[in-house]
């Protein structure tokens, strides 16, 4: 009786080694050869992990167009064996600093720079693995001088007293974006004075004199220094016969620390023969210099020096035809936290 041969069953070592086998180049199978003829040669095919190598360079990079605050650039793009999909360039200027650009877009206008300045420029490609190309050409640029004044301010009066006019404008706009504009108030033709700046657009001219005219312009001035002058406006303060200054203020307290330089401090108000305690305007000295100005309050909010500093207010009281009281008693604190 002849033996029966057993197929032998796969082992743990033999699973594994044909589990393990090796990763990326695959063989595809000879084709069957023809009776009496040579075998087909065996195809061989390699996929790099990462899509692929690095992007070509971008190449002849050039300047297309400047102003005086931005740099126009553009290139020819460039190509990846991976594809395109995520290529992306940056554009570096001679700041150091670097600009994102997607492809395909191969233009990119580089802004907020200063007038007048010589800038330098690169580009280069990199895809989704991170495999950068070499940087393309250096392109150079001078911009020119900035030499457009911002819109002229429209200014209006808002309010007037014996003593005082209230001032607003518009805002000005420069041709170049986030550059400040600063202002500047003039009267009768030259810088006002007892000027108390409520806000960036926003002013009272203090301390003239009652029935008396003056004519009020604001010029808008841009970092380059190109200036622009708003309308002229022509006002003439109220007509008062009152004399007599208000009380001096009293009791000038400390109340509370606030914390980061912020102390608040009273004081008892004054009066005054003709205008009523609302309208009594007090003006606050920080260690003898005018810093604040309060309307009708008794109490105050008020910032110290940076560090632990010793300040001391005092406070003089001013009615509505500019008649100023005496300077009140000093209060002399010590500010923390700041």
């Amino acid at each position: 009786m002849r033996a029966r041969r057993r197929t032998p069953r796969a082992t743990a070592g033999m699973v594994a080694a044909l589990l393990f086998v090796p990763a990326l180049v695959i063989l595809a199978p000879a084709a069957s050869a023809a009776k009496g003829g040579k075998p087909s040669p065996t195809t061989t095919t390699t996929t790099k992990v990462g899509g692929g190598g690095s992007p070509t360079t971008p190449t002849d990079l050039r300047v297309t167009g400047t102003t005086a605050s931005t740099v126009s650039l553009a290139w020819n793009p460039s190509t990846d064996s991976g594809g395109v999909t995520r290529l992306r360039y940056l554009v570096v200027d001679s700041r150091g600093l670097s600009t994102l650009v997607w492809h395909p877009q191969t233009t990119v206008t580089m802004t907020s720079l200063t007038p007048g300045a010589t800038y330098s420029f690169h580009v280069y490609a990199e895809d989704e693995q991170w495999n950068r190309s070499g940087n393309s050409n250096t392109v150079t640029a001078t911009l020119p001088l900035d030499t457009t004044p911002p819109s002229p301010p429209v200014l209006t009066v808002d309010s007037v007293t014996p003593s005082e006019v209230w001032l607003s404008w518009t805002a000005s706009t420069d041709d170049i974006p986030l550059n400040p504009v600063g202002y500047r108030l003039l009267m009768d033709g030259a810088p006002a004075p007892n000027v108390f700046w409520l806000g960036s657009e926003h002013a009272v001219v203090r301390h003239l004199a009652p029935a008396t005219t003056h004519s009020f312009t604001v010029e808008a001035r841009d970092v380059s220094g190109n200036l622009a002058t708003s309308n002229t406006v022509p006002t003439t303060t109220q007509a008062s016969s009152d004399t007599q200054a208000p009380t001096v203020p009293t009791n000038l307290r400390w109340v509370e620390d606030r914390g980061d330089c912020e102390v608040v401090f009273a004081w008892d108000q004054s009066t005054d023969n003709v205008d009523p305690q609302v309208a009594i305007e007090y003006e606050v000295y920080v260690s003898g210099v005018f810093r604040d100005m309060a309307i009708g309050s008794g109490a105050i909010h008020t910032y110290g020096a940076r560090g632990a500093a010793t300040t001391t207010f005092t406070l003089r009281a001013v009615d509505r035809t500019g008649n100023a009281s005496a300077v009140s008693s000093p209060l002399t604190l010590t500010i923390y936290d700041c």
